[in-house]
Formats: C-alpha cells, sequence, structure tokens
C-alpha cells in the first residue's frame, strides 16, 4: 500500500513538473518564433538570386564584364548585407565572410584588417555611403567601386611616389545609411583611423529618404526599424507593454530644398573634422538611372521606382548648390551624374534605379582616383605625410 502511494506521489509530480516544462517551452516558443521567422526570412534575401530569378539576372549581364559573369555566379552577389547593432549609427554591415564579400571587425567591406597606428607607407582612403557604395550586386570582392579605385590609385602612386607609398581603400559603408551616418563615422572612427582622403560616394539615399517624408537627421533605417520592432514585440510579450515610438509619423516628401540643406550641413561637419586629422575630403554625387544621360537598355527602360524623376532632379540641383557653398580648404565635391552618359544601349550600367554591375563600379573609381591623382601630382610632397600621425 505504501508502495502504491509512494508511485503515486513520484507520478504526480512528474506530470506536474511535465506539464510546467511543456507550458515553459510553449511560452518560449510563442515568443521566440514570431522572431526567428523574422530573421530567417530576411536571410532568405541576403543574396541578390532572392530578388531577381534566373531569366531576369540574364538580362543584367551586359552589367557586368564576361570573365566570369553568370545568371548563377551573379546570383550569389550580397544584396540584403546581415547587419549588427553598432553604437551611433543604430546597425552596420555585420562581420563576417559572405561567399561574394568579407566584412571585417571595423566593419569595412575588406578582407584584411586596419592595421593601427597606419603604416608609413600606406597611403589610407575610405569610402563611406549607403548600399552602392558597399557594392551590393559586386560579383567578389575585387569588383567593388573600392577595390578599383585602390587598383587605379596603386598604378598612379607609383609615377608620384616612386613606390614609396602604398594605396589602400577601406570600404565603410552600409546598405540605407545617409550623409548622417557618414558624418557619425568620419567623425567618431575614421578620423582615429590616420586617413588620407575620404570620399563619400552619397546623395541617392538623401532623396530616398525626403521622398518618403523621413527627416535623415532623425529617422530609422529599414534595418534600424526592424530591430525596434522586434525589441517592441519582445517587450509585449514579456511586459505587455510595446515601446513607445518617439519619432514623428513621415508624412508629405521633405521639400528638396530642406533636402540639400541638411545634406549640406552633414558634408560641411564632414569636412571640418577631417581637416584636423589633415585629410581631405571629397563628396560624390552619385550617378542614378533617374537623371542618366546614357542610352538605356531594355532592362534599364523598364526601371521604375517609388520616387518621381522630377523630385530626383529638384534634389539633385539643391543638393550642388548647397555644395557649391561649402568653404572648406580640405574640400572637393565631384557630380558623376553624368559618368555613364557615353554608355551605348548594348552596355549595361544599372541593376535598379542605383545599384550598378562591375562596370559601372570600375568607371567610378577611375573618376573618383583621377581626383586624387589630379592633386597629388601637383602638390605630393605637402599630401605624403598627411593623416594624423601613423607608426
Amino acid at each position: 500500500m505504501r508502495r502504491q502511494v509512494f508511485m503515486f506521489l513520484i507520478l504526480q509530480a512528474f506530470l506536474t513538473v511535465l506539464v510546467f516544462a511543456v507550458g515553459l517551452l510553449a511560452g518560449q516558443w510563442r515568443v521566440l518564433h514570431p522572431f526567428g521567422e523574422s530573421i530567417a526570412a530576411r536571410n532568405r534575401t541576403q543574396y541578390l538570386a532572392a530578388h531577381l530569378d534566373k531569366a531576369q539576372r540574364e538580362k543584367i549581364l551586359s552589367s557586368y564584364y564576361a570573365d566570369g559573369a553568370t545568371a548563377d555566379t551573379i546570383g550569389k552577389s550580397l544584396w540584403n548585407v546581415p547587419y549588427a547593432i553598432a553604437p551611433f549609427v543604430g546597425t552596420a554591415a555585420c562581420p563576417g565572410e559572405y561567399g561574394s564579400g568579407a566584412i571585417n571587425s571595423m566593419l569595412c567591406r575588406n578582407s584584411e584588417q586596419l592595421a593601427i597606428p597606419r603604416p608609413r607607407n600606406e597611403y589610407r582612403v575610405f569610402i563611406v555611403g549607403g548600399s552602392a557604395a558597399f557594392g551590393v550586386g559586386a560579383p567578389s570582392q575585387e569588383r567593388t567601386i573600392g577595390a578599383y579605385l585602390e587598383r587605379e590609385l596603386a598604378r598612379g602612386l607609383r609615377e608620384v611616389f616612386d613606390d614609396e607609398m602604398v594605396a589602400k581603400v577601406w570600404t565603410l559603408a552600409t546598405p540605407g545609411w545617409c550623409s548622417t551616418h557618414e558624418r557619425i563615422m568620419i567623425e567618431n572612427r575614421i578620423c582615429e583611423f590616420s586617413p588620407h582622403w575620404v570620399f563619400a560616394f552619397s546623395g541617392i539615399n538623401e532623396v530616398h529618404w525626403g521622398s518618403r517624408g523621413e527627416n535623415v537627421m532623425w529617422f530609422r533605417t529599414l534595418d534600424d526599424n526592424n530591430v525596434f520592432q522586434l525589441l517592441s514585440q519582445l517587450q509585449w510579450k514579456a511586459a505587455g507593454t510595446p515601446l513607445v515610438d518617439i519619432l514623428p509619423v513621415p508624412e508629405a516628401a521633405v521639400a528638396p530644398q530642406l533636402v540639400a540643406d541638411r545634406l549640406g550641413r552633414n558634408v560641411a561637419s564632414s569636412a571640418f573634422a577631417l581637416s584636423a586629422v589633415g585629410a581631405r575630403y571629397t563628396f560624390v554625387l552619385q550617378p542614378t538611372l533617374y537623371l542618366t544621360g546614357k542610352e538605356r537598355t531594355k532592362w534599364e527602360k523598364r526601371r521604375h521606382g517609388l520616387e518621381s524623376p522630377n523630385y530626383f532632379s529638384l534634389c539633385y540641383e539643391a543638393m550642388r548648390q548647397s555644395l557649391g557653398k561649402i568653404q572648406a580648404c580640405n574640400f572637393s565635391w565631384l557630380d558623376l551624374t553624368p559618368v555613364f552618359d557615353n554608355c551605348t544601349s548594348d552596355v549595361g550600367i544599372f541593376l535598379d534605379n542605383y545599384h550598378l554591375g562591375d562596370r559601372g563600379n570600375e568607371l567610378v573609381a577611375k573618376a573618383m582616383a583621377n581626383t586624387v591623382l589630379v592633386a597629388l601630382s601637383k602638390t605630393p610632397d605637402a599630401l605624403r605625410g598627411s593623416g594624423v600621425a601613423a607608426e
């Protein structure tokens, strides 16, 4: 009898623990499953193949050099870049190896690590910007704007410095970033990395966010917003209350002049910060399919975006005016909207309204390299030691 009672008590305790464990696991699943689904859905869109099927990728092959470019190889190009939570900028490209590219621990799209302090024989150049600067759609690490720029500078620096200096280009960019993110990264990070020259390959995202009514001085990117929504859901499930959203609801598109004024303030602040460490700063106004003068391929003719071409034109003209007013001895700006105008309709450049194949990346890099090499050829001694002290 005692044995039966004892067994009954053990069984009752076991069932109680089992029910508790099942309830706990079910609760965890209910809380965590939506997050897992959200993360998995984003991971599935990491590469170009998730956005364009094989037939569509065949139609953009003319935007790539023929050597090794197939619908399958370009389908492995990074597109929706994995992100990490980063101080002051919300989210940034996440360090790691991703097939067609690598992101180092300093958040640069480079396989190697940034040497600190800077080696004395390194001519250090940075590129900041959004997805086009990062190189989404590039079939490999060697075919981004940064990689092409490094090779162009390497050839030019040999003529200026007789092999004394080695060009290194570091791409610190993340899709969705605008001039505010660029300014913060320049002030908070790049100024401590002993730069000689910094390029911002930018402008499109100012218009992109402005067309959606976003204030680029006070907003969240898509990835930032994804993190906010996940945390809000977690707080709701844990405490029954969502996070308070302090951002205003976007309304009408931002006036083009205000878009330009905000850009101008960020660029002027970036130039000032870089002047304190002896570095030059060039803002490169990005080319876009909306404003290009090139003969369009069939694919390019069919591209349509959410933004109005007229809005883009008004914003770009206002930004040109704003950039032209910046008075800083270390600052210059370069308008690359016409850089593809001589390309014929049998040569593709644009993958969509903003992003480029490797043909476009190389043309952009050559124009940027020319800015540096012309300046260095005029005053090589003065620029040889620019950048903060290096070992």
